[in-house]
């Protein structure tokens, strides 16, 4: 959640224990959720705009970047093309004047940084990978969803008094596996309810929380039942990302500060893709999560390791997704 949803939040709340005032908490959230639309279009515009404003930066010449760039990569670069869309893989193709190119992965913090402490270029940017969970492994996707149907969601209608009942799982996984808002009543439902209730920041920390004992009865059983085939599989899937991902970030740019006025900046050579020879999968019991930790083949070629990470629902309550940082 942003600084400014939260600022909006915070208000909505305030609003509402006025005495007299007309507008109700249902019309507040729906004026909070065309605020929200605003505030992504608003960040995509600003991702774009950093990407425009690196691309001037290095046509000229006679900036520090430019000059620190053909110094180490030995080209001389003569125009640059703004990519990152959600089929590629890079954010920027940089083309040189002997016609080759190189593919670079850009990662901007707002806040003036020394870059020259940090060890992966992805460290200012969290993460180096994003990955859905069902494109990883359709037996975690299932094993872990119908755990939690069955140990959490059974016992949310009477706990949150629901008007709608619990759609049946293949309704329910389809829901809740999706990248935007759920659409079934039942999730939709709850979902305004845990918002209501906790709060819009970090609803879905909190729901799990205060159901705890139910979240980690789910993951023990997921983790219990996952074999040394599906983790062999969930290894080839994510090995096989990561080396889609990583042959197309031929170089990395770290930039941080105000790009128009006083910033900072590093070059990174390519990176070795990591090859996970095997995970290790556990129930977190702090926050009924799990957690996977990852065993490298090629460590000793490598300058970085991969931390260990868990899978979580990105959106509050849906959108399976596991980070590799």
């Amino acid at each position: 959640m942003t600084k400014q949803e939260n600022i909006i939040d915070g208000f909505c709340k305030a609003l509402t224990k006025i005495p007299d005032f007309k507008y109700s908490l249902k019309e507040l959230h729906e004026f909070r959720k065309k605020f929200k639309k605003q505030t992504d279009k608003y960040y995509k515009g600003k991702e774009e705009k950093i990407l425009k404003n690196i691309k001037n930066i290095l046509l000229d010449d006679s900036h520090e970047i430019t000059k620190n760039y053909e110094k180490k990569f030995k080209k001389k670069i003569k125009d640059v093309d703004i990519k990152g869309k959600t089929t590629d893989h890079f954010d920027l193709l940089i083309i040189h004047t002997d016609k080759t190119t190189n593919k670079c992965e850009s990662k901007h913090k707002l806040k003036l940084t020394d870059l020259n402490n940090e060890k992966t270029p992805w460290n200012i940017g969290v993460q180096c990978s994003n990955m859905y969970v069902q494109n990883i492994s359709d037996d975690l996707t299932n094993i872990l969803l119908k755990n939690l149907y069955e140990n959490v969601y059974k016992e949310l209608e009477k706990k949150y008094e629901l008007k709608n009942n619990l759609i049946p799982y293949d309704e329910f996984k389809k829901d809740i596996l999706k990248t935007c808002e759920p659409s079934a009543l039942y999730l939709k439902e709850l979902k305004a309810k845990l918002k209501k209730i906790y709060g819009n920041n970090l609803y879905g920390k909190k729901f799990r929380k205060n159901l705890l004992k139910e979240h980690i009865s789910a993951c023990e059983k997921t983790v219990e039942s996952i074999n040394e085939d599906i983790k062999k599989n969930i290894v080839n899937k994510i090995n096989s990302k990561l080396n889609d991902e990583f042959k197309d970030k031929e170089i990395w740019l770290n930039t941080s500060g105000q790009l128009d006025k006083n910033f900072t900046f590093k070059w990174w050579d390519y990176f070795n893709t990591p090859i996970i020879e095997d995970i290790i999968l556990t129930c977190n019991y702090d926050t009924g999560c799990i957690n996977i930790n990852f065993i490298l083949k090629n460590k000793a070629i490598l300058d970085y390791e991969l931390k260990p990470t868990y899978i979580r629902f990105r959106n509050g309550i849906n959108n399976l997704t596991l980070e590799i940082r």
